[in-house]
């Protein structure tokens, strides 16, 4: 997300205001390695390229991201040491960057194709997610065959349109439209080249390996839903209607998988808020205001309440006595 924020602030775009209408708060933005909803942060996106005219908003963002925009699970990516090797590094490890989509190889006798499959996301109804994801594996590849390198073919789940035939990096390359999954053919020959700059990844800052895992979207419903919530509470208390639309779930459907596991959306929000409370309280600087807005209180009083029900202390009392 904060590529395409970073974009359309440099052309001019009001993110801020378009966010603040959305159900994702621009408070997210200042956690770059936090989580956010797939299915409203492509939401907000496709609605923005819309009313602003910008139709090649995913193509041109994806074409101008490279590894090191991508935070930790970048810098992952760039200690590989072949085409062969960041291609494997993709395949198994695309679900620390994103719970809704899945990469796999598909191997032919001559050739490699890179498929992604963004299965929280219809197919016709967020092409620039889909120019998005095919453009910047494209970036990745080029990360060892060059900035001017052109597959054989590629397939984008999409309708076919003027964007993607107008589109210079893909001038001369077989497009094969509404396809399955966004597909990259990679010649077998190529696999062995290695990363242009790997031989400089000693200079680079190492990947925060504890972060980006633990980090990673969650692959049970209940765990992601906890991290869903973590990522909205600094708007206040997240809305059951958005945590089952991004579960692609209906509310009682939600609830019913919840009260399955002896849960209710209730006790989730009270386990995430009281989990990052004594994370905060860990951090002598930041102020009891400043950690009941991050967990969505309206203020300080309503968190101490909360705090107390939960410990029997004040937060205050608790942070004197975890001090040791």
């Amino acid at each position: 997300m904060l590529r395409f924020t970073n974009f359309l602030d440099q052309v001019g775009v009001p993110t801020v205001k378009w966010m603040e209408r959305s159900p994702l708060s621009p408070a997210l933005l200042n956690h770059p390695e936090g989580l956010l909803p797939i299915v409203q942060a492509s939401a907000l996106i496709e609605q923005i390229a819309r009313a602003e005219g910008i139709d090649t908003l995913g193509l041109i963002v994806g074409q101008r991201t490279q590894a090191h925009n991508l935070g930790d699970y970048g810098l992952l990516l760039s200690r590989s040491l072949t085409l062969y090797d960041l291609l494997l590094t993709l395949e198994r490890t695309i679900n620390l960057l994103n719970s809704g989509e899945r990469v796999r190889l598909t191997w032919q006798s001559d050739a490699v194709w890179l498929q992604s499959h963004l299965y929280a996301i219809a197919k016709n109804d967020a092409p620039q997610s889909h120019y998005f994801s095919l453009m910047t594996h494209l970036s990745m590849i080029r990360m060892a065959l060059g900035h001017q390198w052109k597959p054989p073919a590629v397939q984008i789940a999409i309708k076919p349109n003027q964007a993607i035939a107008m589109l210079t990096d893909l001038e001369g390359v077989h497009v094969q439209y509404d396809a399955l999954y966004n597909s990259i053919k990679i010649p077998k020959a190529l696999l062995n080249v290695p990363l242009a700059f790997h031989h400089q990844t000693a200079n680079l800052p190492s990947p925060n390996d504890n972060q980006l895992y633990t980090s990673a979207p969650a692959s049970d419903l209940v765990e992601s839903l906890r991290q869903f919530i973590a990522a909205l509470l600094p708007q206040g208390y997240p809305d059951i209607a958005l945590a089952a639309e991004a579960a692609g779930l209906s509310i009682r459907s939600l609830q019913r998988r919840l009260a399955a596991s002896g849960l209710n959306y209730g006790a989730v929000v009270e386990q995430v808020r009281f989990k990052l409370a004594v994370q905060y309280l860990q951090d002598p600087t930041l102020k009891l205001t400043h950690i009941a807005a991050e967990l969505g209180y309206t203020d300080a009083a309503n968190f101490t309440r909360a705090f107390k029900r939960w410990t029997g202390l004040s937060p205050r009392a608790y942070r004197l006595i975890s001090r040791g």
